[in-house]
């Protein structure tokens, strides 16, 4: 009899953990959004360049490759797209989109090119430093 109570009580506190984890995991990362929200703030500085688009998109794919904790993770030059991982950072159980940042380069005019944050990416953790090392890479 004794045996028989303790599998019953094992199988339903594995059961109640079962139910409990994904709640304690979902509240953790609402908590972590707000926090990174609060705590980092919006990066959304502009830079300017007096460069040609292809040549000032392909130094920024350059800096990034050159930057030790970000990898390329995706580009779109005809919209002139750049995607980042952050490997430093990463959280293996949060979504994919607080891993990514996205560049953004624009044509002002023939010579002139802007480059940012995509405005989603602008509070991620680490865009200050990818930006840094951009605006240090460009200005070589």
């Amino acid at each position: 009899m004794l045996n028989k109570n303790k599998v019953f009580f094992a199988v339903i506190f594995l059961l109640a953990s079962a139910m409990l984890l994904p709640a304690c995991i979902g509240t953790a990362r609402k908590v972590s959004e707000t926090t990174a929200k609060a705590v980092f703030p919006s990066r959304d500085e502009v830079l300017i360049f007096h460069q040609a688009f292809d040549y000032t998109y392909l130094r920024v794919v350059d800096a990034i490759l050159n930057t030790g904790d970000w990898t390329l993770y995706e580009t779109d030059k005809r919209e002139g797209l750049i995607r980042a991982y952050n490997t430093k950072w990463a959280d293996p159980f949060g979504p994919m989109e607080q891993r990514i940042a996205t560049v953004r380069v624009k044509r002002l005019e023939r010579n002139r090119t802007a480059v940012e944050l995509d405005s989603a990416s602008q509070t991620l953790i680490g865009a200050d430093d990818l930006m840094k090392s951009v605006k240090q890479f460009m200005n070589r």
